[in-house]
């Protein structure tokens, strides 16, 4: 069960100011283009294991596009508004939500907003950094499953 506010819930007028005021929206379409990154790289990852003729690599390019189609309807902000102020709603209260609110008018706040972007680029670079000896290790295992000799079920 999900862990709800007990205090007097915000508004939806209240929530649409925090999201507004931290500039959510944009934070959020921000996701999007990182997250259309890492799908193209799994995409090449994936082509770069086989011999793929013009055509495959046409329905690749075709399959992937739409993927990122449905990426960007399915998380646009249209979308995902109505759930963000449903989640802030249910788990803060108004009392927390108007003292973010004022955090985030104030130039402290603003601060922040400025910097976090670039921050989360530099997270995303140095996550990516130790994902990598992690995802050589998997695909390494992955390659001795796919070699290994096969074994015949037969009794």
């Amino acid at each position: 069960m999900p862990l709800v506010a007990t205090a007097t819930p915000p508004s939806d007028a209240d929530v649409n100011r925090l999201l507004s005021v931290s500039r959510m929206q944009a934070i959020h379409d921000s996701m999007i283009p990182q997250l259309e990154t890492m799908e193209e790289k799994q995409f090449d990852q994936m082509a770069a294991k086989h011999t793929l003729s013009t055509e495959e690599k046409a329905k690749m390019v075709q399959i992937l596009e739409r993927s990122k189609q449905r990426i960007r309807k399915a998380m646009s902000w249209s979308e995902l508004e109505p759930v963000y102020i449903d989640l802030y709603k249910h788990s803060f209260s108004r009392e927390d939500v108007l003292a973010m609110t004022k955090f985030y008018e104030s130039s402290a706040g603003q601060s922040l907003l400025d910097k976090t972007p670039v921050l989360m680029q530099n997270l995303m670079v140095a996550i990516q950094k130790k994902m990598a000896p992690l995802t050589d290790d998997l695909m390494q295992d992955l390659e001795k499953i796919d070699n290994a000799p096969k074994q015949d079920h037969k009794k």
